[in-house]
């Protein structure tokens, strides 16, 4: 009863109960790639965050949608050798740039 572009766009279309749109910053499809999260949503949050600015990243959705997957990566960040998911990929980037 919801849809979206299925990349990156900026509205949610909702069906029922009533037909209605709303708009967003952002809103990630289902077909968005986890370097799509991080290239829309967690550069700019981190770039934010280092001028000293506040970020929200909300991931929403029904269970088994994507949400732990797209915040940490495939199992839940559990799988050391892919830690691809937003979160680790922030993390990555802050060390970078703040251990040169």
């Amino acid at each position: 009863h919801i849809s979206c572009d299925d990349r990156v766009g900026t509205k949610l279309n909702v069906r029922l109960p009533q037909p209605a749109e709303h708009e967003f910053g952002m809103v990630l499809g289902p077909r968005c790639s986890q370097s799509d999260v991080f290239v829309t949503c967690g550069a700019p949050m981190l770039e934010a965050a280092l001028q000293g600015k506040d970020s929200l990243l909300f991931s929403y959705g029904g269970g088994g949608s994507g949400k732990t997957h797209s915040m940490y990566g495939p199992n839940g960040g559990l799988d050391i050798m892919r830690l691809d998911g937003i979160v680790p990929c922030i993390f990555t980037e802050l060390f970078k740039r703040t251990m040169a």
